[in-house]
């Protein structure tokens, strides 16, 4: 079970974290007396977390876009990968080991330090996090993070 968490306090129509699991739901910030929480397929959930699709709030139903999404050359991939490590620092400076994220936050930021860029045929015609499920790299949605 898998689920869409929309922050009524920033902008209810929009996402504002993801969760794979009740574990990682435990594991974000966020008001379940003020946020609005879905439950949703596991389709849903890895279309949303590989970046196929941008979701949002229609009354009380969720409403999901396909979109596709393409990194053009090296230093937008170097570029996409730098604010993606700034994501998981400000993350790790906030919390201790004792969050259920903590582990899994900076062994992303570790993938993310060593990739190699050179490695990589552009443009890639997908998101960073498609790249990554294709390609059996461990990764985290920016939405999936604390």
């Amino acid at each position: 079970m898998a689920y869409f968490i929309f922050a009524k306090n920033i902008d209810q129509n929009n996402l504002y974290r993801i969760a794979q699991n009740d574990t990682d739901k435990n594991g974000l910030i966020f008001s379940e007396k003020t946020d609005t929480v879905k439950t949703v397929s596991d389709a849903d959930f890895n279309k949303v977390r590989e970046s196929k699709a941008t979701v949002n709030l229609e009354s009380d139903s969720v409403v999901i876009s396909d979109i596709s999404l393409n990194i053009p050359n090296e230093n937008a991939l170097k570029s996409n990968i730098n604010i993606l490590i700034g994501i998981c620092d400000n993350f790790l400076q906030r919390y201790d080991s004792n969050n259920s994220m903590y582990s899994a936050v900076s062994n992303y930021k570790n993938v993310l330090e060593s990739f190699d860029t050179s490695s990589v045929s552009f443009p890639i015609n997908k998101s960073w996090e498609t790249y990554c499920s294709e390609n059996s790299i461990t990764y985290l949605n920016p939405l999936q993070i604390p």
